[in-house]
This record gives C-alpha cells, sequence and structure tokens, in this order.
C-alpha cells in the first residue's frame, strides 16, 4: 500500500488566508502525514492560525498526525495531533551570509572601529524600543551607530503589552543610510551588510524572537560571526546558551557578562544587557579594544568555523520527517512552494551523500 504526504509552506499565508483548496485535497488524498514548513520564520501559530484548528480536526478524525517543522522547540503538540519537529531553522540562508563574508573579506578592524559598539533595529518591535529607551537614558547612543526606523509604530509585545511611549529618547527617527528602505535594493537586502557595518568593534544584535523557548537564530547573529565581530544579543532568556549547544559557539566571556541569559524578565534583561554595553563604553581606547580583540581572536575565528561546519554534520541538518518519506518512498502532494522545499531538501542531501 502506497504511503503519502501532503506539504503546506508559511509563505502561502497572505490577506488572511482561510486554506479551504488544501483542507479539501488533505480530506481527499487522506494523506498518511501532512508537513507544514516553518522553517524560516518563528511566529508558527500565527502564520498557520487559520489552518491548525481545520487540519487538526482531519487529523484527529483519521488518527494521522501533522509535523509542523520548525527551528524548535522539538515535540510540542500546538493543537491535537499537529506536533513541532525541529530542524536546522533559517541555516541556509545565514550560511550564505558567512560565506560573502568571508569571500569578500569582510571582517571588523579594531584600529577602524570609531563607533563602541552597532545596533540595527529595522521593525519596530516592542523589546526593540525598550532597548533603545534604556540605551538612552544612560546616553550610550552616542558611543554607538544605533538605528530604530519607525519610532512612531511600536508594536505590542508577544504578550500583548503596549508601549508606553518615548521616555528618554525623543522619538525621532534613528538611521545610517538615509534613504534605507528593506529589500528596496541588493544592498538593502536582510543578508547584505549595513554599509556602516564594520564602524562598530560590537555588535547590540536585536533579534527576532524573545518569546521563552522559542529559539530562532537570524542573519541578525550570523553577521558578526562572519565578521569576526563580539556580539552580545537580545533575544529570549538562555539564546547564548543556546548557541553554544547548538553550534558549539564559545562565549566572550572576557568582554561581558553572560549572567543576563538567565534572566526572565525582559526589562531586566534589558538592562543587564545595557550593562555590558557600558562597561565596554567606560574602557574603551586604543589600547583596550586592540588587547581585547587579541585575546577574543581565537574564539571568533573558531565560532565561525564551527558554524560554517555546521552544516556539515548530518546529525543537525537532517530533517527527520524528510528522510522517512525518501526512505519509504512517499508521494508527495501539495503546494507548488512546498514541493519545491521538498526537493530542494532532498537534492542537498543526496549531494552530500545523506540520502
Amino acid at each position: 500500500m502506497s504511503q503519502s504526504v501532503y506539504v503546506v509552506h508559511h509563505s502561502q499565508q497572505y490577506n488572511n488566508y482561510q486554506w479551504e483548496k488544501e483542507i479539501a485535497e488533505i480530506n481527499s488524498i487522506n494523506p498518511d502525514v501532512v508537513l507544514c514548513f516553518c522553517l524560516e520564520e518563528f511566529d508558527v501559530k500565527y502564520l498557520f492560525r487559520n489552518f491548525f484548528p481545520k487540519v487538526s480536526e482531519w487529523a484527529v478524525a483519521n488518527n494521522k498526525l501533522v509535523k509542523v517543522l520548525v527551528s524548535n522547540p522539538d515535540n510540542i503538540e500546538l493543537f491535537p495531533n499537529v506536533i513541532t519537529e525541529s530542524t536546522f531553522g533559517f541555516y541556509y540562508a545565514m550560511i550564505g551570509v558567512v560565506h560573502a563574508a568571508i569571500a569578500n573579506k569582510q571582517e571588523v578592524t579594531p584600529v577602524l572601529c570609531d563607533k563602541v559598539f552597532t545596533c540595527y533595529n529595522n521593525n519596530p518591535k516592542y523589546e526593540r524600543a525598550l532597548l533603545i529607551e534604556e540605551l538612552a537614558k544612560r546616553h550610550l547612543m552616542q558611543h554607538g551607530l544605533v538605528t530604530f526606523l519607525y519610532p512612531e509604530e511600536v508594536q505590542r509585545s508577544y504578550d500583548s503589552t503596549e508601549f508606553a511611549g518615548w521616555q528618554y529618547h525623543d522619538g525621532t527617527k534613528l538611521v545610517d543610510e538615509y534613504d534605507f528602505e528593506l529589500n528596496s535594493r541588493t544592498e538593502f537586502r536582510p543578508d547584505v551588510l549595513p554599509k556602516s557595518y564594520l564602524r562598530g568593534f560590537v555588535d547590540l544584535v536585536s533579534e527576532s524572537n524573545v518569546r521563552p523557548s522559542e529559539f530562532f537564530t537570524t542573519e541578525k547573529t550570523a553577521k558578526p560571526i562572519a565578521t569576526l565581530k563580539p556580539f552580545i544579543c537580545l533575544a529570549n532568556p538562555g539564546y547564548h546558551k543556546f548557541l553554544v549547544e547548538e553550534y558549539g559557539l564559545e562565549l566572550y566571556d572576557e568582554l561581558f557578562d553572560y549572567s543576563f541569559d538567565e534572566e526572565t524578565d525582559l526589562t531586566k534583561r534589558i538592562s543587564m544587557i545595557a550593562d555590558n554595553i557600558e562597561k565596554v563604553v567606560r574602557c574603551y581606547d586604543d589600547d583596550y579594544k586592540l588587547s581585547i580583540y587579541e585575546k577574543l581572536f581565537p574564539k571568533l575565528l573558531i565560532n565561525r568555523q564551527r558554524f560554517v561546519d555546521y552544516g556539515s554534520n548530518r546529525n543537525k541538518m537532517m530533517i527527520h520527517t524528510i528522510e522517512h518519506v525518501v526512505t519509504n518512498n512517499y508521494t508527495v502532494y501539495g503546494s507548488e512552494t512546498g514541493l519545491n522545499e521538498v526537493k530542494t531538501l532532498i537534492e542537498n542531501y543526496k549531494k552530500e551523500n545523506w540520502l
């Protein structure tokens, strides 16, 4: 008896898409498993908000599973019979950033760093606004190259907390390149280094996600790894520990106190991150940045190489449900985008002789 899988992709969600065509096909085909691709995004519940309740009803009625391919966490039931499977997530896009930086010899040169830190913020997220407020409160903005492009459009937090408004920052738009608009030109793609990126010694990374237990690494973290630049991240609790455990990175504890990484209170965590930036600012001069960079350089090289090597690790890169589908000769149905994703993965795996 032949087996089958039906594939959908997060990019199908637009304009409050209702997934009626896909649900009808799933009911008609009655596949053995439904596969939801969400490797490049973290907010899987929102993106599939109109799909999960409907496909869950089918899955329960037919005693089938819906596997949701995400960065992590693993084996979490989002709806009845709708289960996550952790994957390598955004890695293929991130490693492109690293290879481009190596090819173009884009590396930080401490003697040329006229700013202590960089901190780029495009999407006006609640936590990023809090970070800007903390930097402004401590008069640290003058020491960094900081952007915040949409100060009048600060979003609610993931738990729906409203931003209280600007108190320490004056609410003006913070820019690096005055005509920057994400994806409007090749040089404004998210995977391209900003023009002034290498002017800052440290990168204060505002990652995409601060939700507890939902680790999601993007090109924002890949950029300092690629350019041999020390970095510290505003992300979710335990994010730096995750970088160590998942990618084998070594922490820059000669420079930073990582106790903030365990802090679950967002406001306190931001304050502790700012403590680190303030500490570097106080020490910062030509002798300090050259001496500390010399100490960090072996780790910076190791971390970049380990990030590159991650892509050659079958245990990290293999999506087990895809392996099962291929080795058991499943028939694959679904959206063109989803089918192309499966095809690309299989091609990559075969190229590595993993299948």
